[in-house]
């Protein structure tokens, strides 16, 4: 609950943690559980392109903080 309380949340579909946007379609049900409580909510259509955050670069030096030790040999 520690990670709730610097303002993530948990979010499920029937139950399973939702992780991908590729795992909800519009209108489907989620429960969304936050430092203080829970509540519903329902999946709307996708965001504006303008609001979606694109992935960037990592540089060389950022490289090790991000990557797994056996994805560095």
């Amino acid at each position: 609950y520690a990670t709730l309380d610097r303002g993530y949340a948990i979010v499920q579909q029937n139950g399973s943690i939702v992780s991908s946007v590729a795992a909800v379609k519009s209108g489907d049900p989620l429960d969304i559980r936050v430092k203080d409580g829970a509540f519903r909510a329902l999946v709307g259509g996708p965001m504006p392109a303008t609001q979606r955050r694109s992935k960037r670069a990592v540089s060389d030096a950022q490289a090790p903080l991000f990557t797994m030790p056996e994805e560095r040999a």
